[in-house]
């Protein structure tokens, strides 16, 4: 199943690269400021706003949509402060 993945601001995504999701999902393109790349080197490192073409089963792209969520989405992530 092909499936298209945002990577936004604060996701684990940002700064990793297809070889670093090799075992998880297929990487075959990333939508980078309205250029496709088709084909992304193991190297190319995924940016903020990139827009990912997957291809895996509906739970590894589920897996990996549930990554790009910033560590500000996550409550329990959050640090509370009393004043």
């Amino acid at each position: 199943e092909l499936e298209w993945i945002l990577v936004p601001k604060g996701s684990e995504l940002v700064g990793q690269t297809p070889r670093d999701l090799i075992n998880e999902i297929t990487v075959v393109g990333i939508m980078r400021d309205g250029v496709f790349l088709p084909g992304p080197t193991p190297a190319e490192a995924f940016q903020s706003g990139d827009c990912l073409a997957v291809v895996g089963s509906q739970e590894q792209i589920e897996k990996i949509e549930h990554r790009t969520k910033s560590k500000m989405d996550n409550p329990e992530s959050t640090i509370s402060v009393a004043g």
